[in-house]
This record gives structure tokens, sequence and C-alpha cells, in this order.
């Protein structure tokens, strides 16, 4: 299959607007192959340009169903013919990316959950299995294609890790925030809205149609189960610490759009839903054992979780009873045996992006997913898949 990269270069840009261009107008298009993106200069033409996507795309003779501009990218120009002439001549340049191939109808996305049927197997519910994902970051500067990709294949991987484990009759999935990259979050220090490959809408609708494909292989194999989602920090619909409530996050209210996509479907009536409205944690029981979810940055520091995991028991909080704690935020796979109690911090599947290791001379990090076997009531084995 090809790039989008080379797809790019299969495109070429024309000319066919009065007088000739400036010199670094000239029609034409770069390709960033690390990025899969695309630089185009575009047509002079005698009329002001007209702001619209899909015409500017349209007029590039690109596919606005199958490119979208990146957001800031348009840059307009204009000259006069000639000196004292009121005949002007407007060029532009844009910059594209592919759109994902996931649908951002949830109409249809229902539609074709409509068409499951409710799993069958006869299964020991004794048992079971924690499929666990975080941090995707989608629409992330350079990492789009790649990640889509990843996501793609992440239920046949979840379901090979489910065989390997002999089928256990339950499956915990959980979604461990940061699923999309944000257009705002500036409170972070990271100017999003300007380097996001996606807006809001176009992220929000990406996760939902990933997240269904993981729940929905996990409904056609097991009569029981139930889906956990947090909200983590790039989900937050705010620019400062103050003007947003924790539930009023894209991560979570994805795969909220998940479950009232699902409601009434035979197929997804034995997946149970555990998705906070103002709690950045959620604990509950997988076959027996008790787990808490939270996505991570709410910790005081990379390896800081056995303190925070202390103070919620301290305080009689729900996490605190809880013997497996699963978390992310930090991007890399790390285990701890914290006496009778287990944290796993989850990987990310965004294995970095090419401009973060230009800046900080790091290469891709060990990207993927984990599976948890939970096997009387205890943690078996653990998978990175």
């Amino acid at each position: 299959m090809s790039s989008a990269a080379e797809d790019f270069t299969r495109l070429t840009a024309h000319d066919n607007g009065p007088g000739k261009p400036p010199p670094g107008w000239e029609p034409g298009h770069v390709v960033d192959h690390s990025s899969g993106k695309a630089e185009f200069t575009g047509l002079a033409t005698s009329e002001a340009i007209d702001p619209d996507e899909a015409k500017i795309l349209a007029e590039m003779r690109l596919d606005p169903n199958e490119w979208m501009i990146v957001p800031g990218s348009l840059q307009v120009r204009k000259w006069q013919q000639k000196a004292g002439s009121d005949e002007w001549c407007w060029y532009y340049r844009i910059t594209v990316v592919r759109r994902s191939k996931a649908s951002a109808d949830i109409g249809d996305l229902i539609t074709h959950l409509r068409r499951r049927k409710r799993v069958k197997q006869a299964h020991s519910v004794s048992d079971g299995q924690i499929w666990a994902t975080s941090d995707w970051q989608i629409g992330k500067e350079g990492t789009v294609d790649v990640v889509l990709d990843t996501l793609g294949a992440l239920p046949d991987r979840f379901e090979k890790s489910w065989r390997t484990a002999g089928k256990p009759g339950h499956i915990t999935v959980v979604f461990g925030g940061d699923l999309v990259e944000g257009c705002t979050g500036m409170h972070y220090g990271i100017a999003q809205i300007y380097s996001a490959e996606m807006n809001d809408r176009e992220q929000r609708a990406v996760v939902r149609e990933a997240a269904m494909r993981i729940i929905d292989r996990a409904a056609s194999l097991v009569p029981d189960v139930l889906v956990v989602a947090v909200p983590g920090n790039h989900g937050e619909n705010r620019v400062t610490k103050r003007d947003s409530l924790p539930g009023d996050n894209v991560d979570v209210a994805a795969i909220d759009d998940c479950r009232w996509a699902s409601e009434g479907i035979e197929a997804f009536e034995h997946v149970r839903w555990a998705v906070p409205g103002e709690d950045l944690a959620v604990t509950v029981d997988v076959a027996g054992l008790p787990v808490a979810v939270i996505h991570g940055h709410q910790l005081s520091g990379q390896g800081k979780a056995e303190a925070w995991w202390d103070k919620q028991a301290g305080n009689h909080r729900p996490a605190g009873a809880a013997s497996l704690l699963l978390s992310g935020h930090y991007h890399s796979l790390r285990v701890e045996w914290l006496g009778p109690r287990t944290w796993i911090q989850l990987p990310t599947e965004d294995a970095g992006s090419h401009s973060y290791a230009e800046r900080a001379g790091k290469g891709d990090r060990r990207s993927g997913s984990v599976t948890v076997d939970v096997v009387d009531g205890r943690v078996g084995n653990l998978r990175l898949i």
C-alpha cells in the first residue's frame, strides 16, 4: 500500500492563471516524506481566493473527502499585473494531509453496529482479560498515518492475545486517556492548535471509530464485556487550569458516543460501561480483581504512582482498595510490584513524531498496548502487543 507522501508525488499542480508568479510562488508541490504532508503552491487567479476549504482543494484537483488542509497553513498573496493597473493576481499556498478513512458520521457507525449478532459462545466468566490501550494522541503532527495504521490492526492484536490466554470469558477494555491530541491545552505549554493535523471534531470521529472496532471485537468474542475510559490532559476543553470541569473532555466524550451508538442493539446488550462524569479515576471489578484506572497526569511525577495510591487508601477512596492500578501519560511501559499490589504504566500507540526526534534527539519509543490475564482474581500474564 502506498503512503500518503507517495500519493502526493503523483499529483501535479498546474498554472492556468494570468501572469507569471513571483519567485518562490511558482505552482508546484513539495513533499515531506517523514510527516506525510505536502505543500502546494497554487494557481494565479484573477479573482480573490475563496477561503472555503473544499473549493481550494477542488482547485488543486484534490478530493476534499480524501484530503484536508492543515489548520493555519493557508497563505494568500496578490500582486498587480502591471504598475498602476487595476488588474491583480492572487496566489495561494496550502499544506495538505490525507484525511482518516474513519467515518465522521455517527449514523454510519450505528448502521454498522445494527448488523452485528450477539455472541453465542458459552464461556466461563470466572477468568478474564484486560485489553488496555492509551495515549493514541490522534491528530498529532507527523504521526497521523502511522497511528491510524497501528490502530487498524489493534483488534486483531488483542484477539490474538485473548486466544493465547485460553479464551477467557470476560474482557475489560480500558481506554487510558489522551486518545486525542487536542486543539487546546495551552496551559501545558503546548500550542496544540498550531501543530494538530485534525480539528477536534475530526479527532473525536477517529477515536470513536477506532474504539468502537475494539469494543465490537470484544463483544463478538465473549458474553461479558466491560468498557472503561478515563479523561486525559490532551482531551481537556480548556486553555487555563480553571475554565472547565474535568468531565468536559473529548477522550471520554468519544467513548460516550460509542455507548450511545450501541444502545438498544442486541449484539451489545452484554456490554457494560464505566465512563466517569467528573471523576479522574475509575475503579471496577474484573473477574474478581479490583482494578483502578487513571490517566496519570494527576500524579506528582513519573514513578509517583505508589504515593498517589497510598493517599487514595488513606482517604478511603475506591482506588485505594484496588489490587491493580493502570495508568498512562508517560508513554512507556513500566511494571512495579508494590507488596500485594501491582502498578502497570501503559505504553503509547504513538511512536513519536519526526519533528520531536529532530528537536530532542530521541528516536522512536517502543509503542504498543497491553493485555493482562486475570486468573482466580489475581494478576496473571502481561503481554505487550
